[in-house]
């Protein structure tokens, strides 16, 4: 995982019919304790590898791919999420990380805010 700056691939981002860039930010409602461990967690894995296996994965997961120790965006987001002693989810999830796509996030979050379906906030 590397530090980067918002926006920094916005030139690689897919453009949306309404011509929005695909990216998203969601804003949750939080403690500074939960604040605070999910971004105390995101610093201590700058650095960590990029899981590219659990990529194919989403296409057969049948094929049961993943690199131990390594994560996707969303699956480091998701990991985030969940720290204690102030996890902002406070039950496990019903699936392994490495299977938290995007959109699954996506889902998960807008059980507890509204997320937009533009590139707008909500």
């Amino acid at each position: 995982m590397v530090a980067r700056p918002a926006g920094y691939d916005a030139e690689k981002l897919m453009t949306l019919p309404d011509g929005t860039k695909s990216q998203k930010f969601v804003d949750l409602p939080c403690t500074l304790d939960q604040q605070l461990c999910f971004y105390n967690h995101v610093v201590s894995r700058i650095g960590s590898p990029y899981d590219i296996k659990s990529i194919a994965d989403f296409a057969d997961p049948s094929l049961n791919l993943h690199d131990v120790g390594s994560l996707i965006c969303s699956a480091e987001m998701g990991w985030a999420l969940r720290q204690n002693p102030h996890p902002f989810f406070p039950w496990p999830l019903t699936k392994p990380l490495h299977r938290l796509s995007p959109d699954v996030l996506f889902l998960i979050l807008s059980t507890h805010v509204e997320v937009s379906h533009t590139g707008e906030p909500a």
